[in-house]
């Protein structure tokens, strides 16, 4: 028996059978959390050999380090308040009573180990080689131990606060010399060498800062991974830590070889562009085949035009940039989640290709949001599936119990896994202050990220990806921006991010060029490639020829002309869609042609079918009509299915799907979103109209060369709530009307510039208080993203950004919402039970979603909740004990409201159905 006080002290508890133990030795789950991380370090030589680097340690010796912190973890629980909880009641552990009892909203077990931090390593109460009898001008370091140590105690997903005041009230002196004991030997076993020098130096302060972020992720999954009591066995005998450790580092390797979490994967060589794929690269493609890697984080910005084939450029370069072992996975970040879906479907068929699965171990592909329809397409990596801890307190979870829920979510498991294909705001929430926002930014680590559409960021938006790639960079990361229209700022901006962060990765200041060569018109597309330290790397290169064409554009000024247009050539057999600008006018059109068709002559000669595509659908109708779109009209289609079909639609349609449409007219937008929904006008070559010339139609108010206040707004009040900037739609217009068209690619820059750029002609005199206003808002978004997101500088630690870290339950908050928006959860009533909306064994709430403006939700009249499950009426009690992940959603009884609708065709509607 081994005779050490520490030994009384509990971690983990349950509610077991009486022929089971109970409870896990405090000690011996500190070694078990300990022992994962250390194997998760001695795997990932990527992680640890960056660190290394970072922090200017050996890696054996950081290594030494971080397990002795990871270890401390829980040093809270020595407190005799935490011992007492009646979960543990049943053990008797002989402690003084404390003065106050445990109290997790305010000081839960993370935050009191900053107590014993203090009186251990600041004031001295405890026997370490080389700690208390350091140098004068070292005795400092203990504040800089202190925050080494936030990352640890943090490890319940956000910076703990590191106040200790009335702390002690918590604690019995008898608690202090038992932890005291405890970490002495834990310091003896993993013989650890403390940095003191290094603590007290400011630069090397700034830097682990940096590394504070990627550790706090390490932290939280190897406290996940090493609670979970299928690997790590309750054990209530004493024995010594020299005993443990090895048993805790066995169980450690089993539980980490049952996950795919932060397996190490090999990539395969690349093979060449043309044996990979299967055809002759384009221009942009050699160049990505081709362009010399450095050695340093490298940013590539690939500026082609929709269809020219960025996606395989993009892929080759990670290809290579993995074979070359500068990064051990990639995550490909998309605007919307109908994007990342398609995008998903066609790495499902290839990313394979790119690892080296000879050992017969596959890497996962993860897709950031959870549907029934995927599951079939993808591995998903294995979580760990032990038995749940007993809650310590109301308001305190255990790591099994929030583990076993966080795995469940494949949309926050994307970035953890190898391969990850998702949204932007998956990557973007890393930057904000959400609950395991660490887990991401570890999940990021040693990958190479790929964002499609980055023009599409709004001011918001913009400031967060900037800080995303800064800390990204200063990991060692590389980025691959993927981009059809970005104007020469917006594409300066994000080059400067690689050369004008103050350090680099490596934590010591660059010099050098670094700014882009390039502002010629001439020059697109155009592939770019910086690497710190170095003179940027850019060339303009041609386009294949099968996407180089010229769209004619005219404008329609009468809506009644538009349904007309849209209706002739429905009767000659082509494939119509008019994209509108807000889900109201969608909705009218859709309503108003089918109108028409059913008051149409029986003997017309023709038959039409109407589709209506926009965001205010579930889930399962949104995915529903996306297949139906593809289905007539995408690449495949075939003319006899093509025929006399009328899509209308808003913004999504551009945004998401590789279809094609013989006709297209577009209400008016800004010039980005012009060419981006022109891209889906004879996308694909079609015998039927060889030879035609493709012609854009806008509608629009009539031209005005010298505008009046309300050009706008008088016809198009939604377009102008959307955009907000009518010099900028009259901006795209003069530049279309001047031309005629364009040709692609060779107008694509002038295009923008003449919009956003140093070809802007100058602003109407009428818009002028209007354009301040929205550049007024612009700054104000700018700002916000600002303030809102994390200071990476900082580190890990109390106070790095506004707000409390709350859970990470929605994407709101990595876009600007000019009107809130809430999720919805659609439910019927059934034999007087509450049922989803979509019945699915697995998805059933995600399918039943749909997103609604918080003013439109507040006028319904059949809202229930939201609820966390413990209070409301009956039957939504009983609905969230069923469905667990609805709970602080809102549930709409949609066929009991009075004011809106849902229906399968339309989506939320205004009105009530007619039930008589």
């Amino acid at each position: 028996m081994v005779e050490n006080n520490y030994y009384r002290y509990l971690g983990k508890a349950n509610a077991g059978k009486d022929n089971t133990a109970r409870y896990h030795l405090l000690a011996y789950h500190s070694l078990d959390v300990a022992a994962t991380g250390y194997l998760l370090l001695s795997q990932q030589d990527g992680l640890l050999n960056d660190l290394s680097d970072l922090l200017e340690l050996p890696p054996e010796s950081l290594k030494r380090l971080l397990t002795f912190l990871l270890a401390l973890h829980d040093l809270g629980k020595f407190s005799a308040a935490f011992q007492q909880l009646p979960v543990f009641s049943a053990f008797s552990s002989g402690l003084k009573p404390p003065a106050r009892s445990y109290d997790a909203s305010t000081h839960r077990h993370d935050r009191l180990g900053s107590y014993l931090v203090e009186q251990l390593f600041r004031k001295g109460q405890i026997d370490i080689p080389g700690w208390n009898n350091r140098p004068v001008h070292a005795r400092k370091s203990a504040l800089q131990f202190g925050k080494l140590m936030d990352v640890v105690l943090g490890h319940h997903g956000k910076p703990i606060n590191a106040r200790t005041d009335g702390m002690q009230a918590f604690y019995c002196e008898e608690n202090i010399a038992d932890a005291s004991a405890f970490v002495a030997d834990l310091f003896n076993l993993l013989d650890v060498d403390l940095p003191v020098e290094q603590l007290v130096d400011r630069e090397w302060q700034g830097r682990f800062a940096l590394a504070s972020w990627v550790l706090a992720g390490w932290a939280v999954i190897s406290d996940w991974v090493g609670s979970d009591q299928q690997y790590f066995h309750y054990r209530t005998d004493a024995m010594s830590v020299d005993e443990y450790w090895p048993i805790a580092q066995q169980n450690a390797r089993r539980a980490l070889d049952a996950t795919d979490l932060m397996v190490g994967i090999r990539a395969s060589n690349f093979p060449g562009f043309q044996s990979l794929f299967g055809f002759e690269p384009t221009p942009l493609q050699h160049w990505a085949e081709h362009i010399e890697l450095s050695e340093q984080p490298q940013l590539f910005i690939l500026e082609d035009i929709t269809g020219s084939g960025k996606t395989e450029a993009a892929l080759t370069l990670v290809h290579r940039l993995m074979a070359a072992k500068h990064a051990q996975g990639f995550y490909f970040g998309l605007p919307t989640m109908a994007t990342a879906n398609a995008m998903f479907h066609r790495l499902a068929d290839h990313y394979l290709k790119m690892f080296d699965t000879s050992s017969g171990r596959k890497p996962s592909l993860v897709l950031a949001h959870s549907a029934r329809a995927m599951d079939e397409r993808f591995r998903e990596a294995v979580g760990v599936q032990g038995a749940d801890d007993s809650a310590y307190d109301r308001d305190d979870e255990t790591a099994s119990l929030y583990c076993n829920q966080w795995l469940a979510d494949s949309r926050k498991k994307a970035l953890l896994a190898p391969v990850g294909v998702g949204t932007i705001d998956q990557a973007l929430l890393g930057v904000l202050p959400r609950k395991h926002q660490s887990l991401r930014v570890l999940g990021l680590h040693h990958k190479v990220l790929v964002f499609d559409e980055v023009h599409s960021a709004d001011a918001y938006q913009l400031q967060l990806l900037e800080t995303l790639l800064k800390l990204h960079l200063h990991q060692g990361g590389s980025v691959i921006l993927l981009t059809a229209t970005l104007s020469f700022d917006a594409r300066e901006r994000l080059c400067r991010i690689w050369n004008e962060v103050p350090v680099s990765s490596w934590g010591k200041p660059l010099t050098g060029p670094w700014l882009t060569q390039s502002r010629r018109l001439d020059d697109f597309p155009l592939a770019t490639r910086v690497a710190r330290g170095e003179i940027p790397d850019e060339a303009a290169v041609g386009s294949r020829a099968a996407v180089s064409r010229r769209v004619d554009v005219d404008f329609l000024h009468d809506v009644d002309v538009v349904i007309q247009q849209l209706l002739a050539a429905a009767k000659t057999g082509r494939c119509v869609v008019w994209v509108r600008n807000t889900v109201g006018d969608a909705q009218q059109a859709y309503d108003t042609i089918n109108q028409q068709l059913a008051n149409a002559p029986s003997d017309s000669g023709f038959t039409c079918e109407t589709l209506l595509f926009h965001s205010r659908f579930t889930l399962h109708d949104r995915k529903r009509i996306e297949r139906q779109v593809l289905h007539w009209i995408g690449k495949t289609s075939q003319p006899a299915l093509r025929a006399g079909k009328i899509i209308i639609c808003t913004q999504v349609f551009q945004e998401s799907l590789d279809v094609d449409a013989d006709l297209l007219i577009t209400d008016l937008c800004p010039i980005d979103d012009l060419i981006q929904r022109a891209g889906r006008l004879h996308r694909h070559l079609r015998e039927h109209r060889s030879g035609e010339t493709p012609k854009l139609q806008v509608y629009s108010p009539e031209w005005q060369e010298q505008p009046a206040l309300d050009w706008l707004q008088q016809n198009f009040r939604a377009t102008q709530a959307v955009y907000q900037s009518p010099a900028s739609l009259w901006m795209a217009m003069k530049v279309l009307r001047a031309q005629g068209g364009y040709r692609m690619p060779d107008d694509a820059r002038r295009l923008i510039e003449s919009v956003y750029g140093e070809l802007a002609p100058a602003l109407p005199e009428a818009f002028e208080g209007l354009e301040l206003e929205y550049r007024t808002a612009q700054r104000l978004k700018a700002s916000t993203g600002q303030i809102r997101r994390i200071s990476i500088e900082q580190g890990y630690s109390w106070g790095v950004a506004d707000g409390d870290w709350p859970e990470d339950q929605s994407d709101l908050s990595t876009r600007y919402q000019e009107v809130d928006q809430d999720s919805l959860v659609l439910v019927r009533r059934v034999d007087d039970q509450l049922i989803p909306w979509v019945t699915d064994a697995q998805f059933a709430i995600e399918l039943s979603t749909v997103k609604l403006a918080s003013n439109k939700r507040k006028q319904l009249t059949a809202l229930l909740g939201p609820s966390d499950g413990k209070s409301g009426s009956p039957d939504v009690l009983d609905f969230l004990q069923r469905y667990r992940n609805a709970r602080y959603q809102y549930l709409w009884l949609a066929e009991e409201d009075e004011v809106m609708r849902y229906c399968m065709e339309s989506g939320v509607i205004a009105g009530v159905i007619n039930k008589s």
